[in-house]
């Protein structure tokens, strides 16, 4: 039997919000810049390498999800009741989505022209540029899901009700599964 060495870690350095809670971080792909958010509204990028914050971007409300495109680019936010689009070298607000109930998901489309949304028992596509609504789709109840399937024509909801939902993105009809 092979015995494993330990060996105690090494914190390289510490990418300090004070005394709140970080609730996101995340590597760029090239592994130089890390992406955080925290409960005290405030997301930021980092260098990696030396850990100097480079950008910070400011909320009313608590950060719940941060993330890059996949250019690296802009930087999608989610907050409590806001989704927002930043330009990721200047920290300029690109978009901003107002929702009067809890937004529990954003995430890109493959061709990052489009946001879905996900908030109570609602699920929406926005448009990424221009911020127009494209499609708006009402569960009877509280969803937990909403995912595209691969080619981006018909849309996944699961609920409270006890059903499965696939839609179709151009009509907005759906059926149980």
């Amino acid at each position: 039997m092979r015995q494993a060495i330990v060996r105690p870690g090494r914190v390289r350095f510490i990418l300090n919000h004070g005394a709140v809670t970080v609730r996101e971080a995340k590597w760029n792909k090239a592994g130089n810049l890390i992406l955080t958010g925290d409960s005290n509204g405030v997301a930021r990028v980092w260098d990696a390498e030396t850990g100097e914050e480079r950008l910070r971007l400011a909320f009313d409300t608590f950060v719940s999800q941060a993330t890059w495109n996949q250019g690296e680019s802009l930087i999608l936010t989610r907050s409590e009741s806001e989704v927002q689009l930043w330009d990721a070298e200047t920290g300029e607000e690109r978009l901003r989505l107002a929702f009067d109930t809890f937004v529990n998901q954003a995430t890109w489309n493959q061709d990052e022209s489009l946001i879905l949304t996900r908030s109570e028992s609602e699920v929406r596509l926005w448009d990424a540029e221009t911020g127009e609504e494209r499609l708006h789709l009402v569960h009877p109840d509280r969803v937990f899901q909403a995912t595209w399937n691969q080619d981006e024509s018909l849309i996944l909801t699961s609920g409270d009700d006890g059903t499965a939902r696939v839609w179709d993105v151009e009509t907005g009809k759906n059926g149980c599964v």
